[in-house]
Protein backbone atom coordinates (compact mmCIF):
# COMPACT_ATOMS: atom_id res chain seq x y z
CA UNK A 1 0.00 0.00 0.00
CA UNK A 2 3.02 2.16 0.94
CA UNK A 3 4.95 1.67 -2.34
CA UNK A 4 1.55 2.21 -4.39
CA UNK A 5 1.32 5.70 -2.86
CA UNK A 6 4.87 6.84 -3.04
CA UNK A 7 4.20 5.51 -6.56
CA UNK A 8 1.28 8.05 -6.52
CA UNK A 9 2.94 10.89 -5.38
CA UNK A 10 6.09 10.11 -7.98
CA UNK A 11 3.88 10.25 -10.77
CA UNK A 12 1.89 13.84 -9.55
CA UNK A 13 5.63 15.01 -8.99
CA UNK A 14 7.04 14.41 -12.48
CA UNK A 15 3.56 15.55 -13.99
CA UNK A 16 3.83 18.56 -12.43
CA UNK A 17 7.31 19.19 -12.97
CA UNK A 18 6.83 18.36 -16.50
CA UNK A 19 4.08 20.64 -17.05
CA UNK A 20 5.64 23.83 -15.57
CA UNK A 21 8.84 22.60 -17.71
CA UNK A 22 6.65 22.69 -21.07
CA UNK A 23 3.96 26.38 -20.12
CA UNK A 24 7.02 28.25 -19.61
CA UNK A 25 9.94 26.82 -21.37
CA UNK A 26 9.00 24.62 -23.74
CA UNK A 27 11.01 21.65 -23.11
CA UNK A 28 10.40 18.29 -22.25
CA UNK A 29 12.27 17.42 -18.50
CA UNK A 30 15.19 15.31 -19.48
CA UNK A 31 15.83 13.04 -16.26
CA UNK A 32 11.77 12.72 -16.45
CA UNK A 33 11.67 11.34 -20.22
CA UNK A 34 14.99 9.44 -19.54
CA UNK A 35 13.15 7.36 -16.53
CA UNK A 36 10.41 6.95 -18.49
CA UNK A 37 12.16 5.55 -21.18
CA UNK A 38 13.98 3.12 -19.95
CA UNK A 39 10.73 1.76 -17.70
CA UNK A 40 8.94 1.38 -21.43
CA UNK A 41 11.74 -0.46 -22.59
CA UNK A 42 12.66 -3.22 -19.79
CA UNK A 43 9.79 -5.04 -19.02
CA UNK A 44 5.76 -5.48 -18.83
CA UNK A 45 5.75 -5.20 -15.44
CA UNK A 46 7.92 -3.81 -12.58
CA UNK A 47 7.57 -1.02 -9.64
CA UNK A 48 8.87 1.47 -12.18
CA UNK A 49 6.72 0.76 -15.01
CA UNK A 50 3.68 2.05 -13.50
CA UNK A 51 4.68 5.36 -12.07
CA UNK A 52 5.62 5.88 -15.17
CA UNK A 53 2.83 4.95 -17.36
CA UNK A 54 0.65 7.19 -14.72
CA UNK A 55 2.75 9.86 -14.94
CA UNK A 56 2.87 9.86 -18.95
CA UNK A 57 -0.92 9.34 -18.73
CA UNK A 58 -0.71 12.49 -16.10
CA UNK A 59 0.93 14.92 -18.21
CA UNK A 60 -1.04 13.94 -21.93
CA UNK A 61 -4.23 14.70 -19.75
CA UNK A 62 -3.03 18.41 -19.07
CA UNK A 63 -1.84 19.40 -22.47
CA UNK A 64 -5.09 17.74 -23.61
CA UNK A 65 -7.10 20.00 -21.28
CA UNK A 66 -4.90 23.10 -21.30
CA UNK A 67 -6.37 25.94 -23.75
CA UNK A 68 -2.78 27.00 -24.81
CA UNK A 69 -2.51 27.20 -28.35
CA UNK A 70 0.88 25.62 -28.65
CA UNK A 71 -0.76 22.21 -27.03
CA UNK A 72 -0.96 20.41 -30.48
CA UNK A 73 2.74 21.50 -31.15
CA UNK A 74 3.99 20.20 -27.80
CA UNK A 75 2.03 16.70 -28.10
CA UNK A 76 3.84 15.88 -31.03
CA UNK A 77 6.92 16.98 -29.48
CA UNK A 78 6.38 14.60 -26.72
CA UNK A 79 4.78 11.53 -29.63
CA UNK A 80 8.43 12.20 -31.22
CA UNK A 81 10.30 11.82 -28.17
CA UNK A 82 8.17 8.67 -27.26
CA UNK A 83 6.97 7.42 -30.19
CA UNK A 84 9.29 3.70 -30.67
CA UNK A 85 9.41 3.34 -26.58
CA UNK A 86 5.37 3.36 -26.46
CA UNK A 87 4.92 1.19 -30.02
CA UNK A 88 7.71 -1.28 -28.13
CA UNK A 89 5.88 -1.59 -24.41
CA UNK A 90 2.60 -2.04 -26.09
CA UNK A 91 3.97 -4.53 -28.28
CA UNK A 92 4.69 -6.57 -25.36
CA UNK A 93 1.35 -6.91 -24.00
CA UNK A 94 -0.04 -6.47 -27.53
CA UNK A 95 2.30 -8.44 -29.92
CA UNK A 96 1.57 -7.74 -33.61
CA UNK A 97 2.52 -11.20 -34.70
CA UNK A 98 -0.12 -13.92 -35.44
CA UNK A 99 0.99 -17.15 -34.55
CA UNK A 100 -2.81 -18.73 -35.10
CA UNK A 101 -6.20 -18.05 -36.09
CA UNK A 102 -7.60 -19.01 -32.84
CA UNK A 103 -9.93 -16.10 -30.87
CA UNK A 104 -9.61 -18.44 -27.66
CA UNK A 105 -6.02 -19.68 -28.15
CA UNK A 106 -4.84 -16.52 -25.73
CA UNK A 107 -2.02 -16.97 -23.25
CA UNK A 108 -1.56 -14.00 -21.30
CA UNK A 109 0.70 -13.56 -18.68
CA UNK A 110 0.40 -14.86 -15.03
CA UNK A 111 -2.92 -13.09 -13.75
CA UNK A 112 -1.74 -11.32 -11.11
CA UNK A 113 -3.27 -8.56 -9.41
CA UNK A 114 -0.03 -6.57 -10.03
CA UNK A 115 -0.40 -7.54 -13.81
CA UNK A 116 -3.41 -7.07 -14.39
CA UNK A 117 -2.97 -3.08 -12.64
CA UNK A 118 -0.49 -2.55 -15.12
CA UNK A 119 -2.39 -3.51 -17.72
CA UNK A 120 -5.27 -1.69 -16.99
CA UNK A 121 -2.66 1.50 -17.08
CA UNK A 122 -1.76 0.17 -20.53
CA UNK A 123 -5.85 0.66 -21.58
CA UNK A 124 -5.43 4.01 -20.81
CA UNK A 125 -2.60 4.97 -22.34
CA UNK A 126 -4.16 3.66 -25.59
CA UNK A 127 -6.91 5.85 -25.07
CA UNK A 128 -4.89 9.06 -23.92
CA UNK A 129 -2.97 8.53 -27.54
CA UNK A 130 -6.86 7.73 -29.07
CA UNK A 131 -8.01 10.84 -27.34
CA UNK A 132 -4.62 13.19 -28.85
CA UNK A 133 -5.22 11.85 -32.06
CA UNK A 134 -9.11 12.72 -31.78
CA UNK A 135 -9.12 15.95 -29.76
CA UNK A 136 -5.83 17.63 -31.94
CA UNK A 137 -6.24 18.68 -35.59
CA UNK A 138 -2.95 17.84 -37.21
CA UNK A 139 -2.21 16.45 -41.04
CA UNK A 140 0.49 14.04 -39.04
CA UNK A 141 -0.83 11.29 -36.67
CA UNK A 142 2.07 9.43 -35.10
CA UNK A 143 2.88 5.79 -35.18
CA UNK A 144 2.08 5.46 -31.37
CA UNK A 145 -1.73 7.17 -31.98
CA UNK A 146 -2.30 4.37 -34.15
CA UNK A 147 -1.76 1.54 -31.72
CA UNK A 148 -5.71 0.90 -30.82
CA UNK A 149 -6.63 0.29 -34.03
CA UNK A 150 -3.59 -1.58 -35.33
CA UNK A 151 -3.49 -3.65 -32.03
CA UNK A 152 -6.99 -4.49 -32.88
CA UNK A 153 -6.71 -8.22 -33.21
CA UNK A 154 -4.49 -8.67 -30.30
CA UNK A 155 -6.99 -6.47 -28.58
CA UNK A 156 -10.31 -8.65 -29.23
CA UNK A 157 -8.04 -12.08 -28.23
CA UNK A 158 -7.71 -10.43 -25.10
CA UNK A 159 -11.68 -9.46 -24.78
CA UNK A 160 -11.64 -13.79 -25.02
CA UNK A 161 -8.99 -15.26 -23.07
CA UNK A 162 -9.48 -17.34 -20.12
CA UNK A 163 -6.49 -15.99 -18.39
CA UNK A 164 -7.92 -12.77 -18.39
CA UNK A 165 -10.04 -11.28 -15.02
CA UNK A 166 -13.40 -10.15 -16.00
CA UNK A 167 -13.14 -6.50 -15.29
CA UNK A 168 -10.09 -6.34 -17.53
CA UNK A 169 -11.90 -7.76 -20.45
CA UNK A 170 -14.94 -5.53 -20.10
CA UNK A 171 -12.40 -2.31 -20.33
CA UNK A 172 -11.07 -3.69 -23.22
CA UNK A 173 -14.12 -3.71 -25.16
CA UNK A 174 -15.21 -0.17 -23.87
CA UNK A 175 -12.26 0.69 -25.12
CA UNK A 176 -12.84 -0.48 -28.75
CA UNK A 177 -16.92 0.64 -28.45
CA UNK A 178 -15.17 5.21 -27.69
CA UNK A 179 -12.70 4.08 -30.20
CA UNK A 180 -15.29 3.28 -32.77
CA UNK A 181 -17.63 5.86 -31.75
CA UNK A 182 -14.89 8.32 -31.95
CA UNK A 183 -15.41 9.29 -28.07
CA UNK A 184 -11.66 7.99 -26.95
CA UNK A 185 -11.05 10.41 -23.44
CA UNK A 186 -14.48 10.81 -22.09
CA UNK A 187 -13.75 8.81 -19.48
CA UNK A 188 -10.15 10.20 -18.59
CA UNK A 189 -11.90 13.54 -17.41
CA UNK A 190 -10.88 15.28 -20.17
CA UNK A 191 -13.77 16.74 -20.51
CA UNK A 192 -15.93 17.37 -23.94
CA UNK A 193 -14.27 15.93 -26.67
CA UNK A 194 -14.55 18.19 -29.65
CA UNK A 195 -13.92 16.89 -32.97
CA UNK A 196 -11.68 19.20 -35.72
CA UNK A 197 -11.99 20.03 -38.51
CA UNK A 198 -10.23 17.28 -40.14
CA UNK A 199 -8.53 14.16 -39.48
CA UNK A 200 -5.31 12.79 -40.32
CA UNK A 201 -4.98 11.30 -43.48
CA UNK A 202 -4.79 7.35 -41.82
CA UNK A 203 -7.96 7.74 -39.71
CA UNK A 204 -10.06 6.71 -42.70
CA UNK A 205 -8.09 3.54 -43.19
CA UNK A 206 -7.57 2.61 -39.51
CA UNK A 207 -11.44 3.09 -38.32
CA UNK A 208 -12.23 0.63 -41.42
CA UNK A 209 -9.59 -1.40 -40.28
CA UNK A 210 -10.46 -2.07 -36.99
CA UNK A 211 -14.29 -2.21 -38.23
CA UNK A 212 -13.30 -5.00 -40.58
CA UNK A 213 -11.28 -7.17 -37.99
CA UNK A 214 -14.22 -7.14 -35.33
CA UNK A 215 -16.54 -8.57 -38.45
CA UNK A 216 -13.86 -11.30 -38.94
CA UNK A 217 -13.69 -12.07 -35.51
CA UNK A 218 -17.77 -12.00 -35.15
CA UNK A 219 -17.38 -14.26 -38.14
CA UNK A 220 -15.23 -17.04 -36.41
CA UNK A 221 -17.45 -17.13 -33.53
CA UNK A 222 -15.58 -14.85 -31.18
CA UNK A 223 -18.60 -13.73 -29.27
CA UNK A 224 -18.82 -17.16 -27.95
CA UNK A 225 -15.79 -16.95 -26.11
CA UNK A 226 -16.58 -13.12 -24.59
CA UNK A 227 -17.96 -13.50 -21.32
CA UNK A 228 -21.05 -11.60 -19.38
CA UNK A 229 -21.53 -12.23 -15.97
CA UNK A 230 -24.42 -11.82 -13.77
CA UNK A 231 -24.36 -8.59 -11.45
CA UNK A 232 -26.70 -8.02 -8.62
CA UNK A 233 -28.36 -4.48 -7.23
CA UNK A 234 -30.00 -4.66 -3.93
CA UNK A 235 -33.12 -3.43 -3.59
CA UNK A 236 -34.40 0.20 -1.57
CA UNK A 237 -30.89 1.92 -2.00
CA UNK A 238 -28.76 -0.80 -0.89
CA UNK A 239 -25.20 -1.12 -2.52
CA UNK A 240 -24.42 -2.04 -5.94
CA UNK A 241 -22.68 -5.19 -6.19
CA UNK A 242 -20.53 -5.92 -9.30
CA UNK A 243 -19.61 -8.63 -11.51
CA UNK A 244 -18.87 -11.60 -9.59
CA UNK A 245 -19.61 -10.02 -6.21
CA UNK A 246 -22.74 -12.09 -5.90
CA UNK A 247 -25.15 -10.97 -3.11
CA UNK A 248 -29.00 -9.73 -3.99
CA UNK A 249 -31.73 -11.99 -5.31
CA UNK A 250 -32.39 -10.00 -8.54
CA UNK A 251 -29.59 -10.99 -10.60
CA UNK A 252 -28.97 -9.47 -14.59
CA UNK A 253 -26.81 -9.44 -16.94
CA UNK A 254 -24.24 -7.15 -17.19
CA UNK A 255 -25.34 -4.49 -19.36
CA UNK A 256 -22.25 -2.77 -19.73
CA UNK A 257 -20.48 -5.82 -21.38
CA UNK A 258 -23.90 -6.33 -23.57
CA UNK A 259 -24.00 -2.18 -24.67
CA UNK A 260 -20.13 -2.76 -25.35
CA UNK A 261 -20.70 -5.60 -27.49
CA UNK A 262 -23.65 -4.57 -28.78
CA UNK A 263 -22.29 -1.02 -30.22
CA UNK A 264 -18.77 -2.70 -31.48
CA UNK A 265 -20.53 -4.79 -33.56
CA UNK A 266 -22.98 -2.65 -35.17
CA UNK A 267 -20.29 0.32 -35.51
CA UNK A 268 -18.36 -1.93 -37.52
CA UNK A 269 -21.02 -3.14 -39.67
CA UNK A 270 -21.77 0.54 -40.18
CA UNK A 271 -18.30 1.67 -41.39
CA UNK A 272 -17.94 -1.62 -43.74
CA UNK A 273 -21.31 -0.88 -44.92
CA UNK A 274 -19.63 3.29 -45.68
CA UNK A 275 -16.74 2.23 -47.34
CA UNK A 276 -19.02 -0.72 -49.35
CA UNK A 277 -16.96 -3.51 -47.99
CA UNK A 278 -19.84 -5.51 -46.06
CA UNK A 279 -22.59 -7.27 -48.52
CA UNK A 280 -26.36 -7.39 -47.71
CA UNK A 281 -25.58 -10.63 -46.04
CA UNK A 282 -22.81 -9.69 -43.76
CA UNK A 283 -25.17 -7.30 -41.71
CA UNK A 284 -28.13 -10.44 -41.43
CA UNK A 285 -25.21 -12.67 -40.69
CA UNK A 286 -23.53 -10.72 -37.62
CA UNK A 287 -26.54 -9.45 -36.19
CA UNK A 288 -28.02 -13.03 -36.68
CA UNK A 289 -24.28 -13.77 -34.24
CA UNK A 290 -25.06 -10.77 -32.00
CA UNK A 291 -28.76 -12.15 -31.06
CA UNK A 292 -27.46 -15.16 -30.18
CA UNK A 293 -24.81 -13.88 -28.44
CA UNK A 294 -27.53 -11.66 -26.55
CA UNK A 295 -30.31 -14.05 -25.65
CA UNK A 296 -27.31 -16.75 -24.30
CA UNK A 297 -25.91 -14.30 -22.16
CA UNK A 298 -29.11 -13.96 -20.60
CA UNK A 299 -31.23 -11.38 -22.72
CA UNK A 300 -35.05 -12.58 -22.73
CA UNK A 301 -35.30 -12.50 -26.67
CA UNK A 302 -37.30 -15.94 -26.81
CA UNK A 303 -40.03 -13.76 -24.86
CA UNK A 304 -41.18 -11.28 -27.24
CA UNK A 305 -42.33 -11.95 -30.21
CA UNK A 306 -41.09 -8.94 -32.21
CA UNK A 307 -37.31 -8.90 -32.61
CA UNK A 308 -36.93 -4.79 -32.88
CA UNK A 309 -37.34 -5.31 -29.09
CA UNK A 310 -33.92 -6.21 -28.19
CA UNK A 311 -32.55 -2.33 -29.03
CA UNK A 312 -34.49 -1.39 -26.22
CA UNK A 313 -33.94 -4.34 -23.30
CA UNK A 314 -29.90 -4.20 -24.06
CA UNK A 315 -29.16 -0.22 -24.16
CA UNK A 316 -32.44 1.58 -22.07
CA UNK A 317 -30.07 1.83 -19.16
CA UNK A 318 -27.95 4.08 -20.73
CA UNK A 319 -29.62 7.43 -22.40
CA UNK A 320 -26.13 8.32 -24.64
CA UNK A 321 -25.65 4.38 -25.70
CA UNK A 322 -29.12 4.16 -26.80
CA UNK A 323 -29.00 7.24 -28.59
CA UNK A 324 -26.25 5.85 -30.11
CA UNK A 325 -27.11 2.38 -31.41
CA UNK A 326 -30.64 4.26 -32.71
CA UNK A 327 -28.62 6.69 -34.63
CA UNK A 328 -26.85 3.66 -36.37
CA UNK A 329 -29.42 1.47 -36.61
CA UNK A 330 -31.44 3.74 -38.68
CA UNK A 331 -28.34 4.08 -40.70
CA UNK A 332 -27.55 0.49 -41.18
CA UNK A 333 -31.20 0.36 -42.31
CA UNK A 334 -31.19 2.92 -44.97
CA UNK A 335 -27.75 2.08 -46.65
CA UNK A 336 -28.93 -1.54 -46.20
CA UNK A 337 -32.36 -0.85 -48.23
CA UNK A 338 -30.84 1.57 -50.34
CA UNK A 339 -29.47 -1.49 -52.58
CA UNK A 340 -33.18 -2.48 -53.68
CA UNK A 341 -35.39 0.10 -54.21
CA UNK A 342 -38.77 -0.66 -55.68
CA UNK A 343 -39.73 -3.05 -52.92
CA UNK A 344 -42.99 -2.72 -51.30
CA UNK A 345 -43.44 -1.10 -47.96
CA UNK A 346 -44.50 -4.29 -46.38
CA UNK A 347 -42.14 -6.42 -47.90
CA UNK A 348 -39.37 -3.78 -46.64
CA UNK A 349 -41.24 -4.03 -43.20
CA UNK A 350 -41.17 -7.91 -42.75
CA UNK A 351 -37.54 -8.03 -43.73
CA UNK A 352 -36.26 -5.25 -41.47
CA UNK A 353 -38.27 -6.67 -38.16
CA UNK A 354 -36.87 -10.08 -38.71
CA UNK A 355 -33.87 -9.05 -38.88
CA UNK A 356 -34.46 -6.57 -36.15
CA UNK A 357 -33.12 -3.00 -37.29
CA UNK A 358 -37.03 -1.64 -38.13
CA UNK A 359 -36.01 2.30 -37.18
CA UNK A 360 -39.97 2.60 -37.11
CA UNK A 361 -40.01 -0.03 -34.27
CA UNK A 362 -37.26 1.23 -32.53
CA UNK A 363 -38.61 5.07 -32.55
CA UNK A 364 -41.90 3.65 -31.08
CA UNK A 365 -40.36 1.60 -28.38
CA UNK A 366 -38.54 4.63 -27.60
CA UNK A 367 -41.22 6.74 -27.37
CA UNK A 368 -43.38 4.09 -25.04
CA UNK A 369 -40.38 3.80 -22.90
CA UNK A 370 -40.75 7.74 -22.07
CA UNK A 371 -44.41 7.32 -21.66
CA UNK A 372 -45.14 9.51 -25.38
CA UNK A 373 -43.94 12.50 -23.00
CA UNK A 374 -43.04 15.28 -25.04
CA UNK A 375 -41.21 17.10 -21.51
CA UNK A 376 -38.88 14.26 -21.71
CA UNK A 377 -38.44 14.47 -25.60
CA UNK A 378 -37.74 18.53 -24.94
CA UNK A 379 -35.01 17.17 -22.12
CA UNK A 380 -33.09 15.23 -24.57
CA UNK A 381 -33.30 17.99 -27.03
CA UNK A 382 -31.71 20.72 -24.63
CA UNK A 383 -29.31 18.35 -23.05
CA UNK A 384 -25.67 17.79 -24.12
CA UNK A 385 -25.36 14.25 -22.85
CA UNK A 386 -26.73 12.12 -25.85
CA UNK A 387 -27.34 12.34 -29.57
CA UNK A 388 -30.56 12.37 -29.85
CA UNK A 389 -30.83 15.74 -31.75
CA UNK A 390 -29.31 14.32 -34.61
CA UNK A 391 -30.92 11.33 -34.35
CA UNK A 392 -34.10 13.11 -34.60
CA UNK A 393 -33.46 15.18 -37.17
CA UNK A 394 -32.21 11.77 -39.42
CA UNK A 395 -35.24 9.91 -38.07
CA UNK A 396 -37.59 12.58 -39.16
CA UNK A 397 -36.54 12.65 -42.42
CA UNK A 398 -36.87 9.36 -42.45
CA UNK A 399 -40.46 9.06 -41.37
CA UNK A 400 -41.09 11.84 -43.87
CA UNK A 401 -39.96 10.12 -46.88
CA UNK A 402 -41.57 6.36 -45.25
CA UNK A 403 -44.81 7.00 -43.47
CA UNK A 404 -46.60 3.73 -45.22
CA UNK A 405 -43.67 1.96 -43.37
CA UNK A 406 -44.13 3.60 -39.48
CA UNK A 407 -47.91 2.55 -40.14
CA UNK A 408 -47.27 -0.68 -40.36
CA UNK A 409 -44.78 -0.26 -37.26
CA UNK A 410 -47.40 0.83 -35.18
CA UNK A 411 -49.50 -2.20 -36.17
CA UNK A 412 -46.69 -4.34 -35.49
CA UNK A 413 -46.09 -3.12 -32.04
CA UNK A 414 -49.89 -3.51 -31.36
CA UNK A 415 -50.00 -6.76 -32.27
CA UNK A 416 -46.52 -8.43 -31.33
CA UNK A 417 -47.92 -8.44 -27.88
CA UNK A 418 -50.66 -8.07 -25.91
CA UNK A 419 -49.32 -6.58 -22.88
CA UNK A 420 -48.46 -3.41 -25.41
CA UNK A 421 -51.98 -3.09 -26.79
CA UNK A 422 -53.18 -2.90 -22.94
CA UNK A 423 -49.97 -0.06 -21.83
CA UNK A 424 -51.45 1.98 -25.09
CA UNK A 425 -54.21 3.03 -23.64
CA UNK A 426 -56.10 6.22 -25.48
CA UNK A 427 -56.27 8.15 -22.41
CA UNK A 428 -53.56 11.03 -23.47
CA UNK A 429 -52.00 12.49 -20.02
CA UNK A 430 -50.60 16.04 -20.83
CA UNK A 431 -47.72 16.27 -18.68
CA UNK A 432 -46.10 20.32 -18.58
CA UNK A 433 -43.38 20.50 -15.93
CA UNK A 434 -44.00 17.30 -14.31
CA UNK A 435 -40.98 16.07 -11.64
CA UNK A 436 -38.61 13.43 -12.09
CA UNK A 437 -36.21 11.19 -11.40
CA UNK A 438 -32.56 11.37 -13.31
CA UNK A 439 -29.55 8.99 -13.66
CA UNK A 440 -25.88 10.36 -14.68
CA UNK A 441 -24.73 9.58 -18.28
CA UNK A 442 -20.86 8.68 -18.71
CA UNK A 443 -20.32 9.43 -22.27
CA UNK A 444 -20.87 12.25 -23.74
CA UNK A 445 -21.44 13.30 -27.30
CA UNK A 446 -22.56 17.50 -27.95
CA UNK A 447 -24.18 17.27 -31.37
CA UNK A 448 -24.03 21.12 -33.11
CA UNK A 449 -26.68 21.20 -35.52
CA UNK A 450 -27.99 24.36 -35.88
CA UNK A 451 -26.49 28.31 -35.09
CA UNK A 452 -26.41 28.56 -31.41
CA UNK A 453 -27.97 32.28 -30.36
CA UNK A 454 -27.05 34.38 -26.66
CA UNK A 455 -29.57 32.87 -24.74
CA UNK A 456 -28.86 30.57 -22.08
CA UNK A 457 -31.41 27.67 -21.36
CA UNK A 458 -30.69 26.68 -17.47
CA UNK A 459 -29.90 22.91 -17.58
CA UNK A 460 -28.63 20.72 -14.68
CA UNK A 461 -25.58 18.81 -14.53
CA UNK A 462 -27.18 15.20 -14.83
CA UNK A 463 -28.36 13.91 -17.92
CA UNK A 464 -31.75 13.37 -18.61
CA UNK A 465 -32.82 9.59 -17.98
CA UNK A 466 -35.16 7.88 -19.63
CA UNK A 467 -38.74 8.09 -18.43
CA UNK A 468 -38.01 11.53 -16.61
CA UNK A 469 -40.26 14.02 -16.61
CA UNK A 470 -38.14 16.32 -15.15
CA UNK A 471 -38.14 19.50 -18.13
CA UNK A 472 -35.27 21.87 -17.77
CA UNK A 473 -37.36 24.99 -18.42
CA UNK A 474 -39.53 25.79 -15.34
CA UNK A 475 -43.26 26.57 -17.09
CA UNK A 476 -44.69 26.84 -13.91
CA UNK A 477 -42.58 30.48 -12.89
CA UNK A 478 -44.15 33.70 -12.51
CA UNK A 479 -43.46 34.62 -16.01
CA UNK A 480 -45.28 31.90 -17.94
CA UNK A 481 -47.95 31.82 -15.21
CA UNK A 482 -50.16 34.49 -17.22
CA UNK A 483 -50.39 31.93 -20.14
CA UNK A 484 -49.85 28.48 -18.62
CA UNK A 485 -53.57 28.07 -17.80
CA UNK A 486 -54.51 29.00 -21.58
CA UNK A 487 -51.90 26.64 -23.39
CA UNK A 488 -53.25 23.61 -20.75
CA UNK A 489 -56.62 24.04 -22.39
CA UNK A 490 -55.69 24.62 -26.12
CA UNK A 491 -53.74 21.23 -25.87
CA UNK A 492 -56.76 19.79 -24.15
CA UNK A 493 -58.83 20.60 -26.51
CA UNK A 494 -56.62 19.14 -29.69
CA UNK A 495 -55.82 15.93 -27.78
CA UNK A 496 -60.04 15.91 -27.34
CA UNK A 497 -60.28 16.99 -30.96
CA UNK A 498 -57.62 14.08 -32.43
CA UNK A 499 -59.69 11.69 -30.39
CA UNK A 500 -62.83 12.85 -32.15
CA UNK A 501 -60.89 13.01 -35.86
CA UNK A 502 -59.52 9.34 -35.72
CA UNK A 503 -63.10 8.05 -33.92
CA UNK A 504 -64.81 9.77 -37.03
CA UNK A 505 -62.38 8.49 -39.59
CA UNK A 506 -62.46 4.80 -37.63
CA UNK A 507 -58.26 5.01 -37.31
CA UNK A 508 -58.48 4.78 -33.61
CA UNK A 509 -60.27 1.38 -33.79
CA UNK A 510 -57.98 0.17 -36.90
CA UNK A 511 -54.68 -2.01 -35.67
CA UNK A 512 -51.48 0.22 -34.88
CA UNK A 513 -54.52 3.47 -34.79
CA UNK A 514 -53.68 4.14 -31.13
CA UNK A 515 -50.07 4.02 -31.02
CA UNK A 516 -50.26 5.97 -34.10
CA UNK A 517 -52.43 8.88 -32.23
CA UNK A 518 -50.34 8.88 -29.49
CA UNK A 519 -46.98 9.53 -31.17
CA UNK A 520 -48.76 12.72 -33.55
CA UNK A 521 -49.91 14.10 -30.18
CA UNK A 522 -46.35 13.50 -28.87
CA UNK A 523 -44.81 15.12 -31.58
CA UNK A 524 -47.37 17.90 -32.30
CA UNK A 525 -46.82 19.02 -28.35
CA UNK A 526 -43.07 18.84 -29.06
CA UNK A 527 -43.01 21.34 -31.55
CA UNK A 528 -45.25 23.69 -30.30
CA UNK A 529 -43.20 23.76 -26.72
CA UNK A 530 -40.08 24.20 -28.84
CA UNK A 531 -41.41 27.03 -30.99
CA UNK A 532 -42.67 28.83 -27.86
CA UNK A 533 -39.42 28.72 -26.09
CA UNK A 534 -38.07 30.15 -29.85
CA UNK A 535 -40.33 32.54 -29.71
CA UNK A 536 -39.37 34.25 -25.92
CA UNK A 537 -35.40 33.41 -27.17
CA UNK A 538 -34.84 30.33 -24.87
CA UNK A 539 -34.47 27.70 -26.74
CA UNK A 540 -30.49 27.19 -26.78
CA UNK A 541 -30.14 27.02 -30.69
CA UNK A 542 -32.06 27.79 -33.89
CA UNK A 543 -34.69 25.06 -34.01
CA UNK A 544 -36.28 26.13 -37.66
CA UNK A 545 -34.77 22.61 -39.35
CA UNK A 546 -36.43 21.05 -36.29
CA UNK A 547 -39.14 22.46 -36.46
CA UNK A 548 -39.97 22.17 -40.04
CA UNK A 549 -39.26 18.66 -39.99
CA UNK A 550 -41.68 17.85 -36.77
CA UNK A 551 -44.44 20.20 -39.02
CA UNK A 552 -43.93 18.17 -41.85
CA UNK A 553 -44.23 15.14 -39.97
CA UNK A 554 -47.88 16.36 -38.36
CA UNK A 555 -48.61 16.93 -41.99
CA UNK A 556 -48.18 13.42 -43.33
CA UNK A 557 -50.14 12.51 -40.11
CA UNK A 558 -52.84 14.55 -40.61
CA UNK A 559 -53.41 13.34 -44.29
CA UNK A 560 -53.19 9.87 -43.07
CA UNK A 561 -56.07 10.67 -40.85
CA UNK A 562 -58.38 12.74 -43.29
CA UNK A 563 -61.77 11.00 -44.69
CA UNK A 564 -60.47 10.78 -48.64
CA UNK A 565 -57.53 8.96 -47.37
Amino acid sequence: MISHLAAKCVSSYVSYQLHTSVSIEGEINQIWQQTCVQAFQNGPTGKELDPCMWSFISVFKILLKDSDKRKTEILQKLLMAFDPHLTTLVSRFLPEEEVDDGLSAVHLPTNTRSWGVTFSSLLDLLEILCASRLMCSTDVCSPCQRLAYRRARPLIKTAASSSCDYILKRRVLLLMKRTLLQKAGEDLALGEISAPASRDEHFGTDMGALADTVLGAVSAEWLRFVPVEMVAAASFGGPYRGPGQGGGRNRKPDHVMLRAVGLVVLKSLELTLQTGAAADRTVEACLGVLFGFLQDRGVPLAESSHLCCWYLLVFTEQDDDMMEAAKTLLALYLRYNSRCPGLNPEAVSATSCSSGFNPHCHFLLFLRSVSFDPSTLLDFLISSETCFLEYLVRYLKHLRADFPGFLLACRKMEESDPRVRAQLSFSVPVRVGTPGTTHAASDRDRTKLFTRPTAHVPTRPASTGLGSGLCLVDYSSSDESDDNLPDRKAQVQDVVSASQFGQTTGLAHTQGGRTLTRSLLCLSDLRRVVAKLNTKNLFPYNPKSLLKLLAQAEEVHLSHLSPNT
